[in-house]
């Protein structure tokens, strides 16, 4: 069986798409409250959020000689600091520049820096936050260094602080969940399945 194959059966099919909210002073978030058809026949409403301008997302696993770098964010939604890889919204059509410029602005490092011959720059596919209620997806991406790069959280606003952990201690910190950032944990997850740990 194919795992992206489609089973019509199951399908829920849009009758009419109802925008409940949008404004220009917000454009991190549209909501809409859609007239739907479920599989039984039934007619309902399904709730549909669309983050930022519709571009994918961007998070960014980046290591050097084995310590992984993480940003710690305070997360207005769950009141909680987390540790977790940097990302961000999409602004454009080109998700690597989106990566850079991100990976850029919370660690402070120079982007020069990732253009270096012993920086591997790796596309780790993408996943879906919350496919229930939100149609985005965030690409994952590996930045992989066998050499240090100087980070600095003194240039970013976004974030709390920069740091560089033993990929050994990140996942004791998973183990534990003391890191519970659901893009960290999925990039950790493709690097290991790769064998880039």
């Amino acid at each position: 069986m194919n795992l992206n194959e489609d089973l019509p059966e199951n399908q829920i099919s849009l009758i009419s798409e109802n925008l409940v909210y949008s404004e220009e002073a917000n454009p991190w978030v549209t909501l809409y409250f859609d007239v739907v058809r479920f599989p039984d026949g039934r007619i309902g409403n399904y709730n549909r959020v669309v983050e930022g301008q519709g571009y994918p997302g961007v998070a960014i696993l980046f290591m050097a000689q084995r310590r992984i770098c993480l940003v710690k964010q305070y997360r207005y939604p769950i009141q909680k600091s987390l540790w977790e890889i940097p990302r961000g919204f999409g602004e454009s059509e080109d998700s690597v520049l989106d990566a850079i410029r991100e990976l850029c602005e919370e660690t402070g490092v120079d982007a020069k820096l990732l253009m270096h011959s012993d920086v591997k720059f790796l596309d780790l596919g993408e996943v879906h936050p919350n496919s229930g209620l939100l149609a985005s997806k965030v690409r994952l991406f590996g930045v992989v260094s066998d050499v240090s790069i100087p980070t600095n959280s003194q240039a970013s606003r976004e974030v709390a602080n920069v740091g560089w952990f033993p990929v050994e201690w990140v996942f004791s910190k998973i183990a534990q969940s003391e890191i519970t950032d659901s893009f960290t944990m999925a990039a950790i997850l493709k690097m290991n399945l790769l064998k880039l740990l």
